[in-house]
């Protein structure tokens, strides 16, 4: 009769232990849960008979998770940043916004977009500012609504575009679209490989060409 009885508890204490959470430990009032109640090093009948009273009971995790186990042995979030050695890592708020501060260096090994409607798509891109596009790989785009599509293109300043391989664009509305083309000033174009323009609304359109003032073309 006795062999019975024993396996139907231990039948019992398997179903128990797979509903563990729902358990509340008298050993540790909380996480980490451990079921050899009296630490004989044995998890047996004795153990079953102490859980059971708490079988149902809502399961209210307190105090640390070791890093054995998977935790990081701590009762704040700064000590939890020190143990996964995240303390140069720091959360504040300031009025209604959210803020996270890095006191020491910060390496994206990845794309890195910075701030508001910024798309960084190319390989190791970066876009910061607002509405700033940089879709070709390695470059950079910066301030508002600049755009850098070509590989190791740079725009920076408003509306400006970098769309040829390694140009260079800054100011407003300036465009480099050529190879190693480069437009700086108020709406100046150069558009061939080479080419420099720079000043107010001047064109550099051909090879090497370099146009600089006003109103003037090269």
């Amino acid at each position: 009769m006795l062999k019975p009885i024993v396996s139907l508890l231990f039948t019992i204490s398997l179903f128990l232990f797979s509903n563990i959470l729902r358990a509340q430990s008298t050993e540790t009032g909380g996480l980490p849960y451990n079921p050899d109640s009296d630490s004989n090093g044995i998890i047996d009948v004795n153990d079953l008979l102490v859980f059971l009273p708490y079988y149902g009971a809502n399961f209210n995790p307190e105090g640390a998770i070791p890093i054995a186990l998977g935790g990081t042995s701590a009762t704040t979030a700064a000590a939890a940043r020190d143990s996964l050695q995240l303390s140069s890592i720091q959360d504040s708020t300031i009025g209604a916004e959210q803020y996270a501060w890095v006191s020491q260096s910060l390496r994206v090994q990845q794309e890195f977009a910075q701030g508001y409607g910024v798309t960084a798509t190319g390989t190791y891109a970066h876009a910061s500012g607002t509405n700033t596009t940089a879709s070709g790989a390695y470059s950079h785009a910066q301030n508002r609504l600049s755009v850098a599509s070509a590989t190791c293109a740079s725009a920076e300043g408003e509306g400006t575009t970098a769309s040829g391989t390694a140009s260079h664009a800054e100011g407003m509305l300036s465009q480099a679209t050529a190879l190693t083309a480069h437009a700086e000033g108020y709406n100046t174009d150069a558009t061939s490989s080479y080419a420099h323009s720079e000043g107010y609304g001047t064109l550099a359109g051909s090879t090497a060409a370099h146009a600089e003032g006003y109103l003037s073309d090269a």
